[in-house]
């Protein structure tokens, strides 16, 4: 009984995290995820699969590395920045997690820490403007503020 009661206990507890999302919280979860993966991946194709082409689609970012801002467009992106990025292995950790769904629109924000294969780390603010289209969400903005960064010494 008592093992039985410990088990129950651990399930809704431990598990009740991932039960306690929404259907749309879970899918644009994946969707972010997939695109950061990709992206440092070096899988263009994956990567551009996760943006919506329309000419509002941007990523805007400001490096802590390299202490450069940029802004590329995502209507019709040049994938040679990914498909010519070195494929690097990153372990990536979410959290403070904030979602505001409306419908087919969602706004996301959210900490980020990215750990490389070289032991290099970088702790970002990200967010994300996402829009469902044909039953899929996609990204219309990524906005990357990395405010601290550790270089690695593998």
């Amino acid at each position: 009984m008592k093992a039985t009661f410990t088990f129950l206990f651990l399930l809704f507890f431990v598990a009740g995290g991932a039960f306690g999302q929404t259907p749309d919280e879970t899918a644009i979860k994946a969707t972010i995820r997939r695109e950061t993966l990709s992206y440092f991946a070096a899988d263009a194709k994956a990567w551009r699969d996760c943006w919506a082409a329309l000419p509002e689609s941007n990523n805007l970012y400001y490096s802590e590395q390299s202490h450069k801002v940029g802004q590329t467009s995502m209507a019709t992106p040049d994938l040679t920045i990914v498909a010519n990025r070195k494929p690097t292995q990153i372990k990536i950790e979410t959290s403070r997690e904030q979602f505001r769904i409306n419908g087919n629109t969602a706004f996301v924000q959210y900490d980020q820490h990215a750990t490389r294969e070289d032991g290099a780390q970088d702790y970002s603010h990200q967010t994300r403007y996402l829009e469902k289209v044909n039953g899929a969400w996609k990204i219309i903005h990524v906005g990357s503020v990395s405010y601290k960064f550790e270089a690695g010494t593998k």
